[in-house]
């Protein structure tokens, strides 16, 4: 009986050394290699066809390569000396990442017209008047604070900030996001009759689109 029991002890003995001397287990790691994309710009012609991530970072593409182009200027004509209310789709502003961030905003930096040879400016609101987004985005649809007074001046006055998309709360992860927004210009015609505005003034204004991260 004792020289059972000696045996059994030594068999399982030599098993735990069997064990302990194999290799670690094999890891395997697994990567989507695609790099963080962020791109946005304002566009004359709206994107064709369903709006999704791909086709709006598709729109940036620049001759169908992999490389982007952010479009930091497009400029728009007003041909008839201001004389409608609402001047629909003068720009497409267009915005795609994957990157994975949550806390971001995009604002629009708005001026007023304003001619030097005239020596007045006029006042101007931007709407977001059609959009499409990931569910991940909040879209501001409306329409944005006046920019300018109207009356005479030596310099324009002080832009104001819009605030046409921010991020939903969620996870830190990366997954896409995309936007896009269909931008219409707003005039008042009884503020403009006061001063007459006359062809020929060479009035500009300016739309500045910038991405915040925090």
């Amino acid at each position: 009986m004792k020289k059972i029991f000696t045996c059994l002890a030594f068999s399982f003995i030599t098993i735990s050394l069997l064990i302990s001397a194999l290799p670690p287990p094999a890891q395997l790691t697994l990567i989507s290699a695609r790099d963080d994309i962020m791109v946005h710009g304002f566009f004359d012609e709206p994107l064709a066809g369903n709006h999704n991530i791909a086709t709006v970072i598709d729109f940036f593409k620049e001759g169908g390569g992999d490389d982007y182009k952010v479009r930091n200027h497009t400029s728009t004509t007003v041909f008839d000396e201001f004389s409608q209310a609402v001047y629909e789709g003068i720009a497409y502003y267009y915005f795609g990442t994957n990157t994975p961030n949550i806390h971001y905003s995009v604002i629009f930096s708005i001026t007023p017209f304003f001619s030097e040879s005239a020596s007045y400016e006029v006042p101007l609101q931007l709407r977001v008047s059609e959009h499409a987004s990931s569910a991940n985005i909040s879209v501001n649809a409306g329409t944005s604070s006046k920019a300018g007074t109207l009356g005479t001046f030596e310099e324009p006055s002080e832009a104001i900030t819009y605030t046409a998309l921010a991020t939903n709360s969620g996870e830190n992860i990366k997954e896409p996001k995309f936007a896009a927004l269909k931008l219409d210009l707003l005039l008042n015609q009884a503020e403009i009759a006061i001063n007459g505005v006359s062809a020929g003034d060479d009035y500009v204004a300016t739309v500045t689109a910038t991405i915040t991260i925090n």
